[in-house]
């Protein structure tokens, strides 16, 4: 039964052998929280500054601007149409 299994077997840590380390390489679990913590904020940093960079780089005001605008405002609307240029596109 899968309730019967802890949480290191049902996610396969046995396998990788991260369980055979010895104590003192082991770290606690606020420390890692803590490290994980900081590498996800430092990843969303990178995005927003590679995101800032793109957007700065492009000039205002050119059709694919203007479609990346559309897009975010309404995502599934543009996603529809994006369909049905593909259903027409696809037919011919």
């Amino acid at each position: 039964m899968v309730k019967d299994r802890t949480v290191e077997e049902r996610l396969g840590i046995h396998e990788l052998g991260l369980l055979d380390m010895p104590e003192e390489d082991q770290m606690d679990s606020e420390d890692a929280l803590a490290k994980v913590k900081d590498v996800s904020e430092g990843v969303r940093e990178t995005a927003r500054t590679v995101r800032q960079s793109l957007e700065e780089g492009q000039p205002p005001g050119q059709a694919l601007a203007f479609l990346r605008d559309v897009v975010r405002e309404a995502p599934l609307p543009s996603l529809l149409v994006a369909f049905m240029l593909g259903c027409l596109i696809a037919r011919r």
